[in-house]
């Protein structure tokens, strides 16, 4: 049988929570270090928790009337002749896209902008009507909805501008728009 000090540093190590999951390793495999007093390397810095030390209390408050005064910030800064667009792949970066699209739009934002076909089609379905700008490469599955969603494709070359026109010209709309990309040598495509 374990000795009492034994039994303990067993019990505290089960209690071990994994702070963050290294993408390279799985989520399997956390990426902590271990030693008799349970330290973990976190963003570089040692920390010491168990399952009862790991704040409980955290949360995330996204304030909306912020998100419109910086949108108002950058109108002034930018000028009345440009357009301003609101960045909300990834679901506003785990903020919610539909909250943030629209106080933007409301703020002034003349456009928004996604990474996925999916995620423009959802601010759609959930009322958005400013031009949605994708910043990503659509599949020739995708291309119907991204012209019955009405959103903005990049093109840069003839096979992917052939497959959105054949989609356009069966949706039997007149006008599509796109966003013309060069490459100015970086060779870089979306987001």
């Amino acid at each position: 049988a374990p000795s009492g000090r034994a039994q303990a540093d067993k019990e505290e190590q089960d209690n071990v929570v994994p702070l963050f999951a290294s993408a390279d390793r799985g989520l399997s495999e956390h990426a902590t270090t271990q030693s008799e007093d349970m330290q973990f390397m976190t963003q570089g810095m040692e920390r010491v928790f168990t399952r009862d030390t790991v704040p409980k209390d955290a949360w995330i408050e996204i304030d909306l009337d912020a998100i419109a005064h910086n949108v108002q910030v950058a109108r002034k800064r930018a000028g009345a002749t440009r357009e301003i667009a609101a960045v909300v792949k990834a679901d506003a970066y785990g903020h919610g896209a539909l909250p943030c699209a629209q106080a933007a739009c409301e703020a002034g934002a003349e456009f928004l902008a996604v990474a996925t076909v999916q995620e423009g089609v959802e601010l759609r379905q959930g009322g958005i009507t400013a031009p949605i700008l994708l910043f990503s490469l659509c599949s020739p599955k995708e291309m119907d909805a991204l012209v019955a969603a009405n959103l903005t494709p990049f093109v840069f070359d003839k096979e992917y501008i052939s497959l959105l026109a054949q989609a356009v010209r069966k949706s039997e709309k007149k006008d599509f728009p796109v966003h013309l990309a060069v490459d100015s040598g970086m060779a870089r495509i979306g987001c």
